[in-house]
């Protein structure tokens, strides 16, 4: 079968008073298309040859089988062409598709989906009528493709093809209901003075973030970017390569595609964007009328063409899926100039092209929007919707588009329920329905930043919940991050570096929370600006430390305390000079991600790992070249050959593409803090039986100021190859660093030996490990490994440690100390541990409960995996459900902090992820039904020992005393949040 069936149109039939001729003027695919003029009813008859392949087994989900082409119209009609498939004569299937348009058109039919009758096993023809309303008229085809088998979330309707609708679980693919939505609120009455005034304070705070947001393109002449771009200007307009973007090619099936994508010499619509951003900037700067006339007048040349190849309101392109992406330079370049398009008659054109790509009618549901909103649509959409609406010179219109947008973005930004959105109380971020900060905040953050600024202080600024949701979210990143870089276990599947927090991002909240007159949010965001921008000799970021200064804010200390954030199914403990993060994984939240060209060994990286991260970045763990994989710190796994670790990926429904995101058949995962200064955290592991037979280990790290308790208990396998393991630590070993073994340097090239109970030792960065039970291996050497992506051999020379349980364990355990970034403070544990000065206590480990006591300070931490008497003669009696519990006490008082660090998103289990004879089966995230509820509250019931009263009254709490002495209470647990508690005895 030809990929492109317009390429043989002089074996098409003709009917009627109509002829078919080469068309030169108006192409899309090589130097010409099929140029048809037609007179009263006639029609098209293609003859063609197609038999539809039987479902890939290699694809879960079925792929669609697509019929796709491309349709030009010198003007607008109100008829509809009919396109009809079928064989022996017989029309099986068809579809209309309305010309309502000038210029070029696209569309994406599924044969399954989008057609009325049934596609039968093979076609012969295809038929085009004209259309009925239409006495004469002509269209131009181009690449007509007969058949491609397309994800079905890709296919977009639009004004032309209103009926497809697409299988996406995503944001975009409803831009043509958008488009339809009624406005809300209505029309205001008149328009103020006073709202005139802030309007245009908006848009000039908005002009000078976006004047610095985007790198621009030196950009000289007209003539410079035609050759950029490949433009020739002949016959009035522009001629060149179309602009596409990258999901289009998806079109040509993958037999051709590379040989049609080299041949079709498009144009990626982000280039036009990056472009046409710089123009504007050149337009705004120059002095020179001449230059200032030419420059317009290119920029005009350009929109022309771009909406000329059907980048037009209404037009999906076939499949706008992800390339919206970029509008934000499109947005800002238009706002920067508008003045300009306006006076060329091209403002209003372009505002409806950008209302159209942003989806800006969305803003209308905010009365039935349930709170939050995903990241793509607030991180990528938020901007281009606050400039489309700036863009209107309908003053009314404009202030009801402000006030809707001003609501829908508010609740945008709250948090929202399940696994949807992007914000989560606990200051969590969230993409791809799990923990993303990386994506989330740090990739696409900074455009709602600026809406967020300029809106500010106005009548249309954020609500209260929103703006402190967002500040939360904001400073959460600067908590969990080391010299601003944040841990790789909130990477995803960007597995090849660390990431940093954009300073911008501070600035921008500083703005914000001045104009709000928020100050403790404008301290700490301004601090953390300054801390993060230290050093810098950059003039602008020297003039924004200037303002800082003058609003007396001062860089900001770096915090010590313990935060949790159960909805990252992560715990946070920072000191001065270190960021320690442990980070686990549930039945509700995915272990990690994998995509076909990224992240493809991580699978452990949520096994419990506990990184520590010092500020200096000289010394932090993480060294992509080289990294074996097995060996995140503090994971407990099994060990494999690095290859053997490769992600095997599949799709399992028509929500997912090729991907992995596999999920725990356990609840308990997460941690508690005291007073925010100490904290535990705990995770009840369960390997998937994808990769990990019976894999079970409860595992805990108590966080006590300068040092760090490790337990594991319970652990199993039922794998007969491989040994399970728990990694102490993987560190980089250049330079001639090497770790330390019972306080002597260890000086040989390569080490594969161990050691026993009673030992303590370094990793190469000054971490200090006490074992005082278990055997532990030690290497230190060169490693070869395989990049995350797959695609190449890695080298690197690390130091390793890890205890062995080896193959099929039944029940092992282990308990080691870590002292990050302190030696002579191991050297004095130590010694106290021999003496009966021990600084802590083991009270319990075992499958129900790790018990830890810090004695130095009096504080517990019971880890209860189980619901049931505690059984350590400590303060705390029984509790109803698993949870996590910390106390400090003293002969009168103490605190109490509990949390049930189930999310409680559904009871009991999703039957769908296990098969009959129990054993569980991947599935999609996206597919879940329970993935958009409301965590559902949990009253804990804590019995404490001896009778007790509430210092205060706490809404969340009831409390009884119990008929044997002891106190009952009753406490309301809801998101993973911690609930704190401060107790005096009665006597």
């Amino acid at each position: 079968m030809e990929a492109f069936i317009t390429e043989n149109f002089e074996n098409w039939n003709i009917s009627g008073d109509s002829f078919l001729t080469k068309d030169s003027t108006h192409t899309r695919y090589r130097d010409s298309s099929v140029r048809w003029h037609w007179s009263g009813a006639s029609s098209i008859t293609i003859p063609v040859d197609t038999s539809f392949k039987e479902k890939d087994a290699n694809i879960n989900r079925e792929m669609h089988p697509t019929f796709s082409f491309w349709i030009y119209s010198e003007k607008k009609m109100f008829g509809k062409l009919k396109f009809e498939f079928g064989h022996d004569g017989v029309c099986d299937c068809a579809f209309e598709c309305r010309l309502n348009f000038t210029g070029w058109r696209t569309g994406w039919v599924s044969y399954l989906r989008d057609m009325t009758g049934q596609v039968g096993e093979r076609i012969d023809f295809i038929r085009i009528s004209s259309p009925e309303s239409e006495s004469e008229g002509t269209l131009c085809f181009d690449q007509i493709i007969m058949l491609s088998y397309i994800d079905p979330r890709l296919h977009m309707g639009d004004a032309q093809l209103p009926h497809i609708k697409s299988e996406d679980n995503g944001c975009w693919a409803e831009l043509y209901e958008f488009s339809q939505t009624p406005p809300e609120p209505e029309l205001p009455f008149k328009v103020e003075i006073e709202t005139f005034e802030t309007i245009e304070k908006i848009e000039l705070h908005l002009l000078e973030y976006l004047s610095s947001s985007f790198e621009d393109q030196h950009i000289d002449s007209s003539t410079q970017v035609h050759s950029k771009l490949k433009l020739l200007y002949r016959g009035g307009r522009l001629k060149g390569p179309p602009p596409m973007f990258k999901t289009h090619n998806l079109i040509y099936p993958p037999a051709i595609r590379g040989k049609y994508e080299r041949i079709s010499n498009s144009n990626s619509i982000c280039e036009y964007f990056s472009v046409m951003w710089a123009i504007a900037r050149k337009i705004n700067s120059s002095g020179d009328d001449a230059e200032k006339a030419e420059f317009e007048t290119l920029f005009v040349r350009l929109l022309d063409f771009i909406q000329y190849h059907g980048w037009q309101p209404g037009s999906s392109m076939g499949s706008l899926k992800d390339s919206c992406r970029n509008i934000a330079q499109f947005a800002a370049a238009v706002l920067l100039i508008k003045s300009s398009l306006r006076k060329r008659k091209r403002l209003i054109p372009a505002m409806k092209l950008l209302r159209w790509l942003a989806g800006t009618g969305r803003i209308y549901t905010w009365r039935k929007m349930e709170p939050g909103e995903e990241s793509d649509v607030i991180c990528l959409q938020s901007l281009p919707i606050l400039v489309s609406i700036l863009l209107d010179d309908n003053a009314r219109d404009k202030v009801r588009d402000l006030t809707a947008f001003s609501r829908w973005f508010s609740k945008a930004l709250e948090p929202a329920p399940g696994l949807q959105g992007t914000l989560k109380p606990d200051g969590s971020w969230f993409c791809h329905y799990g923990p993303y900060p990386v994506i989330a905040a740090l990739d696409r953050m900074e455009n709602p930043m600026m809406a967020t600024a300029a809106l500010a202080g106005t009548a249309f600024d954020v609500s209260y919940l929103a703006w402190k949701t967002l500040a939360k979210g904001v400073a959460s990143l600067f908590v969990m991050s080391a010299s601003g870089k944040l841990p790789v276990s909130m990477n995803g599947c960007n597995m090849g570096k660390y990431y940093a927090i954009p300073a911008e991002l501070m600035y921008m909240l500083t703005l914000a929370a001045l104009r709000k007159d928020d100050i403790p949010t404008a301290e700490k965001a301004g601090g953390i600006y300054r801390k993060l921008t230290e050093g810098s000799d950059e003039p602008e970021i020297q003039r924004k430390n200037l303002l800082m200064a003058r609003n007396h804010i001062y860089p900001q200390r770096i915090p010590d305390g313990h935060w949790s954030m159960n909805y990252s199914a992560a715990a946070i403990h920072r000191r001065q000079s270190w960021t320690a993060v442990a980070k686990g994984f549930s039945k509700y939240l995915w272990r990690n991600e994998t995509l076909a060209s990224a992240g493809l060994f991580g699978r452990y990286i949520a096994f419990g790992s506990m990184e520590i991260m010092p500020d200096d970045d000289e010394l932090k763990t993480f060294r992509h070249d080289g990294w074996d994989w097995n060996f995140w710190p503090g994971v407990t796994g099994i060990l494999k050959p690095v290859g053997a670790l490769r992600a095997e990926l599949g799709s399992m429904d028509k929500y997912s593409r090729f991907e992995e995101r596999l999920l725990s058949s356990n609840a308990f995962a997460g941690g508690v803090d005291l007073e925010h200064s100490n904290g535990c955290f705990a995770l009840s592991l369960a390997g998937h039986p994808k990769y990990e037979k019976a894999l079970r280990a409860r595992k805990s790290y108590c966080f006590f100021d300068d040092f760090i308790v490790c337990l594991g208990s319970g652990i199993s396998s039922e794998d007969d190859l491989y040994p399970v393991f728990t990694c102490l630590f993987q560190t980089p070993a250049e330079s001639g660093n090497m770790p330390l073994f019972l306080g002597s340097a260890l000086n040989v090239s390569r080490i594969d030996g161990s050691g026993n109970a009673d030992t303590w030792m370094t990793d190469t960065i000054g971490n200090s490990y006490y074992l005082p039970e278990g055997d532990f291996t030690l290497t230190v050497g060169s490693q070869q490994s395989i990049s995350h992506d797959g695609v190449r051999k890695t080298e690197g020379r690390f130091a390793c440690a890890w205890l062995d349980h080896g193959i099929r364990p039944e029940n092992e355990g282990y308990e080691y100390v870590v002292f990050p970034q302190n030696t002579a403070l191991a050297q004095e544990f130590i010694a106290a541990m021999k003496s009966s000065r021990k600084a802590y206590s083991i009270l319990r480990k075992d499958s129900g409960a790790h018990i830890v006591r810090y004695n130095t300070k009096s504080i517990t931490a019971y880890i209860m995996f189980r619901s049931g008497p505690v059984n350590c003669n400590g303060a705390i009696v029984s509790v109803s459900h698993p949870a996590l519990v910390m106390t400090r006490e003293t002969a009168s008082t103490f605190k109490l902090s509990v949390c049930c660090p189930d999310l409680n998103l559904y009871a009991d289990e999703d039957p769908d992820q296990f098969d009959a004879d129990g054993v569980q089966q991947e599935v999609s995230i996206y597919s879940r039904p329970w993935a958009h509820n409301r965590s559902l509250p949990l009253t804990l019931k804590v019995e404490l020992n001896g009778k007790w009263t509430p210092r205060r009254e706490y809404p969340f709490c009831r409390y009884t005393s119990a008929e044997n002495g002891n106190t009952t209470d009753e406490i309301e647990c809801r998101d993973g949040l911690r609930q704190q508690i401060e107790f005096e005895n009665i006597f």
